[in-house]
């Protein structure tokens, strides 16, 4: 099997991306193009003679996959409105001569499924906060418990968690749900992890933090009593102490977001920040729900933050 991941620049995902392609994005201990190379290859591996071109945006449902996996011939996907997302052509099987076998094939050449992808099944990857929704698939379904650094006594592990070389986690930490931990992380003491969450390589998280059901890329800092819900950090962002970033708004409604001039409703009742590259936010600082920090951006203590930066 032959796989084309086809990237096309994505405003709506800014400010991820900015300094990096949305193929370069972990969540999950891998790349997001590793993780939509091995989705396909699960599924349809076994078809040596398919050639697949796929939007490296389009993320498709576990049933989509079997109903392709099931078609003999050439296929294309596409979504409500028309766009192509995927599709795959065969490959004529040859004889020892190596000259096409066209009897068996006559009938590809002639017949092409269509299969058009609903919405609320398969995911197409729009806005930063879809990321979040692909993680919670992933880590829900993902095999656990491969342990390469040390937990120590005193920690609980409540939940189903993989933790990288060289990580340490200390006494006090509380995780529970699905969590992934890479290499050289420090965790702890007296934190908690929760939800589907994902935590990069060279991490610090702090005394007394708090990271919910987040993405959190590489060399991230959340230090002491600080809380992270829902929410995405992009690599080398360093959050000050005290830090809050909320996630839930008072009445309960679904939270929103600005991309370019319109609010854009989340589908989320619970969203935090997406906060991009080697951004630095000062002490005691508390950031509004669905707020966007663009890459660099540096905050001063105490501030309130309710608007993109």
């Amino acid at each position: 099997m032959d796989i084309k991941i086809i990237e096309e620049p994505i405003a709506t995902l800014a400010p991820l991306g900015t300094q990096g392609s949305l193929g370069e994005l972990r969540l999950g201990g891998m790349t997001w193009r590793e993780l939509l190379e091995d989705r396909w290859v699960r599924m349809l591996g076994k078809a040596n003679d398919l050639t697949l071109t796929s939007s490296l945006s389009f993320w498709p449902s576990e049933e989509l996959l079997e109903e392709l996996s099931s078609l003999s011939e050439d296929f294309a996907v596409v979504a409500e409105d028309g766009t192509q997302l995927a599709s795959a052509t065969r490959t004529p099987l040859k004889n020892a001569l190596g000259l096409p076998v066209e009897s068996l094939h006559a009938h590809r050449r002639t017949k092409n499924s269509k299969v058009t992808v609903r919405s609320g099944t398969s995911l197409v990857v729009r806005y930063p906060w879809d990321l979040l929704a692909v993680q919670e698939e992933v880590l829900q379904n993902a095999p656990h418990g491969i342990i390469n650094g040390v937990i120590n006594e005193g920690s609980v592990i409540d939940g189903n968690l993989d933790l990288g070389d060289s990580s340490m986690i200390l006494p006090g930490v509380y995780i529970t749900g699905n969590v992934v931990i890479g290499q050289n992380c420090l965790i702890g003491p007296n934190c908690t992890i929760r939800g589907n969450t994902s935590i990069g390589d060279g991490c610090r998280i702090g005394q007394g933090a708090e990271i919910k059901n987040s993405i959190l890329m590489d060399n991230v800092r959340v230090p002491h009593v600080a809380f992270v819900g829902d929410s995405i950090l992009a690599n080398g962002v360093d959050l000050g102490a005290g830090t809050m970033v909320s996630n839930w708004r008072h009445d309960g409604a679904n939270i929103t977001s600005l991309v370019g001039r319109k609010q854009v409703d989340t589908g989320r009742d619970h969203f935090g920040a997406v906060i991009a590259e080697n951004v630095h936010i000062g002490v005691n600082t508390s950031i509004y729900p669905g707020v966007k920090i663009s890459a660099g951006v540096v905050s001063a203590p105490a501030e309130i933050i309710k608007n993109d930066r």
